[in-house]
Formats: C-alpha cells, sequence, structure tokens
C-alpha cells in the first residue's frame, strides 16, 4: 500500500494532480485551489474546474481503503463549494487506494442526488520505476453522468471494470 511506502505520500500525490489535474482522466481541467480551508470542515485537498464549462470538481484524497470520515468530508466539501458558488456545477471526487464494495453501494444509495465520481489510484512498480495508475469507478461515474451531466461517457468494454487508466511515473 502506498501509505506505507516511505517515498509516496498524499501531499506528492496531491501535488502530482495540482501540476497535472488530466491524470485523473476528467478531461482537460485547472487547478482553482489547494488545500483549501473551510471553517468547521477542514481542508479541501484539490478544487478543480473545466476551463471550458462552469462544473467543478471537489476532490478529496485518501491513501489505503475509503473510509466514513473520508466519504463524509467528500461530500461536506462539495456542499460546502456548490452553495458557496451556486453559479457552477459541482461534482464531489475521491480519489483513493482502494474503493471499498461497501463505499460503491453508499453511492448507489444516493441514486444521483450527489454526483460523486470514485477514482482507484494504484501503485505499480515497471522497469525499476513507480508508476500511479488513476481507474475511474464506473459505477460511480455513470451515476453522476447520467443525473448531472448532459452527455454520457462510454461505457467499459464488456469484461471490464473500468475505464482507460491514466498513468504517470514518478521520477
Amino acid at each position: 500500500m502506498m501509505r506505507n511506502h516511505p517515498e509516496m505520500s498524499e501531499k506528492w500525490i496531491q501535488q502530482l494532480i495540482a501540476e497535472d489535474p488530466s491524470i485523473l482522466g476528467l478531461g482537460d481541467l485547472v487547478l482553482r485551489a489547494q488545500e483549501r480551508i473551510h471553517p468547521k470542515a477542514g481542508r479541501l485537498d484539490l478544487l478543480l474546474q473545466d476551463p471550458d464549462t462552469s462544473r467543478r470538481y471537489e476532490v478529496e484524497l485518501q491513501l489505503g481503503p475509503t473510509d466514513e470520515s473520508h466519504i463524509i468530508r467528500t461530500i461536506e466539501y462539495w456542499d460546502i463549494e456548490r452553495k458557496r458558488y451556486p453559479q457552477y456545477e459541482h461534482c464531489a471526487v475521491i480519489v483513493a487506494e482502494d474503493i471499498t464494495s461497501r463505499f460503491l453501494n453508499v453511492i448507489s444509495l444516493f441514486n444521483g442526488t450527489i454526483p460523486l465520481i470514485a477514482i482507484q489510484v494504484q501503485a505499480l512498480k515497471v522497469g525499476g520505476e513507480m508508476t500511479l495508475v488513476f481507474t475511474r469507478s464506473w459505477t460511480s461515474l455513470f451515476a453522476v453522468w447520467s443525473t448531472r451531466m448532459k452527455t454520457l461517457p462510454r461505457r467499459p468494454p464488456i469484461g471490464t471494470t473500468g475505464s482507460p487508466s491514466r498513468a504517470v511515473r514518478r521520477p
């Protein structure tokens, strides 16, 4: 697991995404804020925006499996941002090392009420270098796009579980 790795930290992954938000596979997004303070709620890891639309993504990072506190935090940041900036469309995004089946069940309970995307991040050793792979959960992505967005994403080919992954190598 990455949380036990001596060099890979949540801050390091956050910085990689901040430098190139496209690695999440959500489009050509721009960084609006990093470690945005929300009084009495903590710090939003990343606020990303699609420059061509009025869509913002509230991104929470977690090394290890998804847990209740990060899920609640992700939804709380989304709610705060959408109330503070109602002129934008908002989507909650959780990036975690392990997207648990329990978390996917929680997403299905929301049934399109809360636009939420889950992205799994994995570290793989390739040719002696560490590589990060970001894979969207199609369960969460389909729910978000079918209820909130104007167009639907392409479904993954039969027999696959996620979208084409985006990878980045550690220097």
